[in-house]
């Protein structure tokens, strides 16, 4: 009956966007903006539809365009900002929420997404001072409680973190990710029971969660509980086989067990899928000198010279690592390579000239050198 009608136009896009028929509900918005240029609310529906798609752009346009003809458009500053944060635009982000929230102070979302962004910026004071205000005017807002409790976890404020983490889990009795952030927060507070408490928690709600398993061995290592620790580390090699720590840490564990191959077999994974890492190097290096211990005398000077090489590997990658001179010194010493065991453990006492250890054995070797000469 009249095809210029602009409102009907913009009614039936909004009619489309409540049922998330969003091309139809473009379609709508743009006639009813060719038919009204100044047509603020069509500008912002069509900005949130262009965003809801994806079309990060095009929603920027036109809640632009909104804000040009209303400047005090709360919304379109607030969903603008959402915009700019999805496209990575972060001091444009914070800007349209600071204007979100001087046109409307009473803007929770505002204040949550702008502590969001300091957060990703690591301005955590910021950060929780927003979320905290969120919270004032939302109580109920899990995400909010959460979200400050990493931050105050990232400044080391565990214990408020822990309280954050424990009301994110009295509003959402499954939330599986605080169970584990809580857990960790436990383990930096050196509170091992609880830390493990949290971990099965989380493992009990989401049974694939590698990382849970991870870090529960790592818990179990550190109390000294060395099988169930083996158990939870081989978990998460089999959930996430490239997790080079993983195979790193259960080397650590099974050498703690004296099963030497194994932890060589681990370190040599783990070297694999991170080869610049010098620690691994020098406890797989370690593990080589331990086995050339065991090994027949026919046998030994072969394994030892394998762990000569890793310890070669960690001072190439480290030059200061003075634990793997005094160690490459005491393999060579071992093999009766008295002058270049006696340079490794002159290069350990130039870094370190108070190890008694160190002067010892190099005593030794210098006697053993004097014996043969």
């Amino acid at each position: 009956l009249n095809p210029k009608h602009a409102a009907a136009y913009y009614h039936r896009g909004l009619a489309h966007v409540d049922l998330a028929e969003l091309e139809q509900a473009l379609a709508d918005l743009s006639s009813a903006i060719e038919l009204n240029l100044e047509h603020a609310q069509a500008y912002y529906h069509r900005g949130l539809a262009h965003a809801e798609l994806g079309h990060v752009q095009p929603a920027i346009t036109d809640l632009s365009t909104t804000i040009e003809l209303n400047p005090k458009h709360a919304a379109a500053y607030y969903h603008r900002g959402l915009a700019y944060a999805e496209l990575d635009l972060v001091q444009s982000a914070i800007a349209d929420f600071d204007a979100a929230i001087e046109l409307n102070p009473e803007h929770p979302d505002a204040y949550y997404q702008r502590g969001i962004a300091y957060a990703g910026q690591r301005q955590f004071e910021q950060a929780i001072a927003d979320l905290s205000t969120d919270i004032s005017l939302n109580p109920a807002h899990t995400d909010a409680y959460y979200h400050r409790a990493d931050a105050f976890a990232s400044l080391r404020e565990f214990q408020q973190a822990i309280a954050d983490y424990s009301t994110v889990i009295e509003l959402d009795p499954e939330h599986a990710d605080a169970y584990f952030q809580r857990g960790m927060a436990h383990s930096r507070q050196g509170e091992a029971e609880q830390c493990i408490a949290d971990l099965s928690q989380t493992i009990e709600l989401e049974p694939q969660h590698g990382d849970a398993y991870y870090s529960r061995g790592l818990a179990h290592a550190g109390r000294g509980d060395l099988e169930p620790a083996v158990v939870d580390l081989s978990t998460a090699i089999e959930l996430e086989p490239k997790n080079a720590d993983a195979h790193y840490n259960r080397g650590l564990v099974y050498q703690q067990l004296g099963e030497l191959a194994l932890a060589v077999a681990d370190y040599t994974t783990a070297i694999e899928l991170n080869p610049d890492q010098a620690s691994i190097f020098y406890h797989r290096g370690l593990a080589y000198a331990e086995l050339g211990e065991l090994e027949p005398a026919n046998l030994a000077p072969t394994v030892l010279a394998q762990a000569i090489a890793d310890f070669g590997t960690v001072i190439e990658l480290d030059p200061n690592h003075v634990d793997a001179y005094r160690q490459r010194g005491l393999a060579h010493a071992s093999r009766e390579e008295l002058e270049q065991a006696t340079a490794d453990l002159s290069a350990a006492i130039a870094l370190d000239p108070d190890h008694a250890g160190t002067h010892y054995h190099r005593g030794l070797a210098y006697a053993e050198l004097d014996l043969v000469q």
